[in-house]
């Protein structure tokens, strides 16, 4: 399934809760017909690693703000803490989310 105004796919953008630029980045790096949907990952944690694994935590219910879009990918739209990610979130992001194969 697609959507008119992306004929050749839809990106679901996961993004930082207070994060101003991944979106218009995105926008300006998208090909012709290709668009994307956004979903804001919330923390309360107070450091950027501690976030950082948090919102890798609620992955799934973040990823089902999507609902039934047709999203063809996800894209985890982090820097700051992702550089050097405790090893509990490390060792999580070595397999996919369940909520990710729903997407396809």
């Amino acid at each position: 399934m697609t959507v008119e105004y992306a004929p050749h796919g839809l990106i679901g953008v996961l993004t930082p809760q207070a994060n101003t630029t991944v979106e218009p980045e995105f926008w300006l790096m998208l090909p012709p017909g290709v668009a994307m949907i956004n979903a804001r990952m919330t923390s309360d944690e107070p450091s950027l690693e501690a976030r950082l694994i948090d919102y890798f935590d609620q992955i799934d219910q973040t990823i089902a703000q999507f609902h039934n879009a047709p999203v063809g990918a996800i894209a985890f739209a982090t820097t700051g803490a992702s550089y050097s990610p405790a090893s509990r979130a490390s060792a999580r992001w070595s397999r996919p989310s369940p909520s990710a194969w729903a997407c396809r």
